[in-house]
């Protein structure tokens, strides 16, 4: 009982440290409680923190350590069968190869998310992994698509809340609610968005599921 209390207590100083933007002081947290799980061979919470270091180190604008971190999560996830650090760890890296230009990786990774995500039904997750797949249909001739999801996300965050996702993919999710808006008009870009606001989540994350960027291209 006392080591999950000072564990849980751990924790709660290293979210408060993201939360307030501490940046620095919460990386160096997650590697020090990272050395503690290595230690007692806790592989789900040592993927967990290293996706959550990833994080950070994306925001950091140390792209190369955040997608090593993603990297390193995923074999580890994968090789204990750990369903949502890997739902994780291939947003993150989706996320990444959006970022980089690279989109049909960048689809089938969060298409790869999805499946999982919705598996295990997580939403707030699964809705911040949609916000990514509307960052891709907003320029390959699927803007009005895109605007719903950005709507579904957004009511699915005010009645759920989600954790530090939108902060970490601020930049991409502006940059695709503003190509999405250039290409359908302001008028038809809130009416969409709208729309998707009165869409079930999981209807939008099948929708995601089914399309590529390739095959909205051909």
């Amino acid at each position: 009982m006392r080591g999950t209390n000072l564990r849980t207590h751990s924790e709660g100083w290293r979210w408060r440290a993201w939360r307030e933007a501490d940046l620095e002081r919460a990386a160096r947290l997650f590697k020090q409680a990272i050395a503690t799980y290595r230690a007692v061979g806790d592989q789900q919470s040592i993927a967990r923190s290293t996706i959550s270091l990833a994080n950070i180190s994306w925001m950091q604008d140390r792209r190369d350590q955040a997608i090593a971190g993603y990297q390193e999560s995923l074999v580890l996830a994968r090789a204990g069968g750990l369903k949502h650090e890997v739902a994780m760890a291939l947003q993150g890296l989706g996320h990444a190869a959006l970022i980089e230009g690279d989109r049909g990786m960048a689809g089938d990774l969060l298409r790869e998310s999805l499946v999982l995500l919705r598996e295990l039904g997580d939403k707030p997750c699964g809705s911040a992994t949609l916000e990514l797949c509307a960052c891709l249909a907003a320029t390959d001739g699927r803007a009005a698509r895109a605007a719903e999801w950005f709507g579904i996300a957004e009511i699915t965050r005010e009645v759920m809340g989600r954790g530090f996702a939108l902060e970490t993919f601020r930049s991409a999710y502006e940059e695709g609610v503003v190509a999405a808006r250039v290409v359908l008009g302001q008028a038809a870009f809130e009416a969409a968005w709208m729309r998707g606001r009165s869409l079930r989540l999981d209807e939008a994350l099948k929708q995601a599921m089914r399309t590529s960027p390739t095959e909205s291209l051909a």
